[in-house]
């Protein structure tokens, strides 16, 4: 798990993060946003204990504070990556909803004009609408 770590804290690859988030399911993303969040405000402790500390260690602290700081930066990438996932794949899912009911009430709207149109009468002479000037009609 340190690794991955140092790796990303020198070259953050975000085409190759995102095609891995791609494939996770939207609720372990989920889990990995709130773990991620949790990260960053360990990171931003680790920069305020770097930096008081860098008072008794005469500066040298200052290094593991530039790294959280840069480790704190990917995990914003990151975490703005997943997000956008998620967001996609509800909007997705919201689009796909959507366009069935409003297909549905298409159907129903035509399946409601064609019976409408398809009336006949006597006073419609066989014709396929209505005329909505027979005396019926007025």
């Amino acid at each position: 798990p340190v690794l991955p770590v140092i790796v990303n804290a020198l070259y953050f690859d975000e085409d190759a993060y995102e095609a891995k988030c791609q494939r996770t399911p939207t609720k372990d993303l989920v889990k990995k946003i709130r773990v991620k969040d949790r990260q960053t405000l360990y990171c931003a402790g680790g920069i305020g204990a770097g930096l008081i500390a860098s008072f008794l260690t005469c500066g040298v602290s200052i290094i593991g504070c530039v790294f959280s700081a840069r480790h704190v930066n990917v995990l914003r990438q990151q975490i703005k990556i997943m997000d956008g996932i998620i967001k996609n794949r509800e909007l997705s899912h919201y689009l796909n909803v959507a366009s069935v009911v409003s297909l549905l009430r298409l159907l129903q709207a035509d399946e409601s004009l064609r019976s409408l149109l398809r009336t006949e009468d006597h006073h419609t002479n066989g014709r396929i609408y209505p005329d909505l000037c027979s005396p019926r009609y007025t």
